[in-house]
């Protein structure tokens, strides 16, 4: 009969999620504070936020892991145990529960995002998301399940779980079972994030901690004919949203939203009535593999970083030189071509908006036809960029107002 219940539960599981496409469970639940009634073949119900933390916890922490949140905790309740009055609150820890919930921050996540809980290494299949948006929020509540002949001084790992296009997140709570007079207690309790997203390396001092931001001014000319030039500007906003880690790569994806542009001083007659850019918002990545960062656009594709954009080849030092992409340097090995060669030509200060920063790099390029000029502060990014055709009148100019850093 215990096992029987057991299975049931594992059916049954109370789950707090958004709305998607997978359906919930067979059995309707007793809606409680904390559980929402489910009828078959019915989504689950959309939460604005995530239920309160639950009174008498015994251990609980926040922990991130990539662009998700997690709340983890377990809690004392009587009514959990063997013979509860709710199958959601049956626990082979007697009067004890877990709260483990999740909350998405981000841009959105295209899915799908599968959702599992449970102890390591047999896991639950909750849910299926099709998309997450900044704010959503899932997860479960409820007893907790052991594997079958647990025995004292064993050590567990209760796992909330999800994994996505772009990699697997999740929040743990890790403790050893200790008999106690109604059966097993957690004792030695630690909660951590499932994955561990180090930092790249010291050498590395390109900041891409999560949720890292810069804003920047971006203005830019453009002359047809050359004797009337249009000048716009707008603003660039760029963040860190997630990052994950692999064997070989760090990979941090950056959101960067531009404001509509706008002229700046008068427009010349040619241009009067010819729209200019409106607010866009587009995402990419940087890959950092040792000590190079690649730059990808549109798809993150690790197996294609011959062909991504090199960014930097650190630590960035005077009289350093790398072509902006593998493919290239394979191509011209004793670096006879210019095009597409980044050098680093002085050391010094640079003033932008965002204040003065001693010890920069400033390193410049070709590029068919465009000479590119480049400030890079270490620990702080790009604080000043420009670029400028070498015929018709067309540039830009890309400089840091203001930033917030992790680290």
């Amino acid at each position: 009969m215990e096992r029987f219940q057991r299975g049931l539960v594992a059916v049954i599981l109370v789950v707090i999620s958004l709305a998607t496409t997978h359906c919930a469970p067979s059995v309707s639940l007793p809606p409680t504070a904390t559980s929402i009634p489910a009828a078959p073949n019915q989504a689950t119900t959309l939460l604005q936020s995530l239920p309160p933390t639950p009174e008498n916890t015994l251990e609980g922490a926040t922990v991130q892991d990539g662009p998700f949140t997690f709340d983890l905790r377990l809690y004392r309740k009587p009514e959990f145990g063997r013979n509860p009055p709710a199958p959601w609150m049956y626990s082979d820890l007697a009067g004890i529960g877990s709260h483990m919930m999740w909350a998405y921050h981000g841009a959105g996540m295209e899915g799908p995002v599968k959702e599992y809980w449970g102890i390591q290494p047999n896991l639950t299949f909750l849910s299926a998301y099709s998309s997450l948006k900044d704010g959503d929020n899932s997860g479960r509540q409820g007893g907790v399940l052991l594997p079958d002949q647990s025995q004292a001084n064993d050590r567990v790992q209760l796992v909330l779980k999800l994994e996505t296009p772009q990699g697997t997140y999740g929040g743990s709570i890790s403790f050893t079972l200790q008999q106690g007079r109604d059966g097993f207690e957690p004792v030695e309790v630690t909660i951590a994030p499932l994955t561990s997203n180090p930092p790249p390396g010291a050498e590395v001092d390109f900041p891409l901690a999560l949720n890292n931001t810069w804003v920047f001014q971006l203005t830019r000319y453009e002359g047809v004919p050359i004797t009337e030039i249009i000048t716009t500007t707008l603003v660039v906003t760029e963040t860190v949203v997630e990052v994950k880690s692999t064997s070989s790569y760090f990979v941090a994806k950056i959101h960067r939203e531009e404001s509509a542009e706008v002229p700046v001083g008068e427009v010349p007659p040619s241009w009067q009535g010819v729209p200019l850019r409106p607010a866009t918002s587009s995402d990419y990545w940087l890959v950092v593999s040792g000590n190079r960062m690649y730059r990808q656009e549109r798809n993150l594709d690790l197996s294609s970083l011959s062909t991504a954009l090199l960014e930097f080849v650190f630590p960035v030092k005077l009289g350093e030189k790398w072509y902006r992409s593998d493919e290239k340097a394979r191509l011209s090995p004793t670096y006879a071509d210019d095009w597409m060669l980044r050098k680093v030509t002085k050391v010094g200060t640079v003033v932008v908006p965002a204040g003065e920063f001693n010890d920069c790099f400033f390193l410049q390029e070709e590029w068919a036809g465009y000479t590119a000029e480049t400030w890079f502060c270490p620990n702080v990014g790009i604080v000043d960029e420009k670029g400028n055709h070498h015929g018709t009148p067309e540039g830009f100019r890309q400089v840091l107002i203001r930033y917030q850093l992790n680290k």
